[in-house]
């Protein structure tokens, strides 16, 4: 199929790279060469010095500039029924607009998470004490809790700094074994109980800071001396009440809260690295 220049006058670069990516069609190749078709280098700054365009272009939303076309050759070009709708505008509108969304929350929810100093100071003392790092936490948090071990065992193996973190997660065996055999509530608290020692190091990540497992493990460190740091969310919890130090951050949004945890387990693991 053959298009001419009147085909395509509603169509800019960016409506190019759009249709490109969600419709698998490459525009591009459709474009006259007056208007950049045979030199896609130059395209841009002819096409925005063309009034035309300019004049025939508009914001879909903040930084894409779009216009619906409704010649029926546009439409077969597109795939779509003519005149062409928008559904596919709004689809991408609502996927950039929720993006924007997300990104304001997670921007909102660093503001408003906040963290005892002293944790810094106890996990980088940590390695020259010879204290064991623990941690553990449910679903998403069982990612972070993972994740952040990976990150501290990764320094510990690349530098001179011999951190001890383990992950109370990762054991599939001993966690499923307890769950059968005893109760799924205990399946970290039995085995803090197995390896863990006095003075050592539990960090409890957990969103509503209730959950009984999450209770458990906090109770036994208190009663093993190991010192206890709490990460969480909503109201904080029993975790927040009892963990001897915290980080918190007052959110009821289960995947921002989640995301600043992430980025609090990274800060961890930046400012052990940098330890000197």
């Amino acid at each position: 199929m053959v298009f001419g220049k009147s085909d395509v006058t509603r169509f800019t670069w960016r409506h190019c790279l759009v249709f490109h990516k969600y419709s698998g069609t490459d525009a591009r190749r459709f474009l006259p060469d007056s208007i950049g078709g045979g030199n896609l280098k130059n395209f841009s700054k002819k096409l925005y010095r063309n009034t035309e365009y300019e004049r025939n272009s508009e914001a879909l939303i903040g930084c894409f500039p779009c216009r619906v076309a409704t010649t029926n050759t546009t439409s077969q070009f597109l795939g779509l029924r003519a005149p062409l709708q928008t559904q596919k505008y709004k689809i991408l509108s609502n996927m950039i607009t929720n993006w924007m969304k997300q990104k304001q929350a997670l921007r909102e929810g660093l503001e408003m998470f906040d963290f005892d100093v002293e944790i810094i100071k106890i996990l980088k003392e940590s390695a020259q004490n010879n204290q064991r790092i623990f941690i553990c936490g449910n679903g998403g948090s069982a990612a972070t809790a993972d994740h952040l071990v990976c990150d501290i065992m990764n320094i510990a193996i690349c530098s001179e700094t011999k951190y001890q973190a383990m992950s109370l997660v990762s054991n599939i065996a001993s966690i499923t074994a307890i769950a059968n055999d005893l109760s799924y509530d205990e399946i970290f608290s039995r085995q803090l109980l197995a390896l863990g020692r006095k003075n050592d190091i539990l960090i409890a990540i957990s969103c509503s800071g209730n959950s009984k497992n999450i209770i458990n493990v906090i109770n036994v460190a208190k009663k093993m001396g190991i010192i206890s740091i709490g990460v969480s969310g909503f109201h904080g919890g029993y975790l927040k009440q009892h963990a001897d130090y915290n980080g918190y951050v007052s959110l009821n949004d289960y995947f921002v809260t989640e995301d600043v945890f992430s980025i609090f387990s990274h800060y961890i693991a930046l400012e052990l690295k940098n330890n000197k």
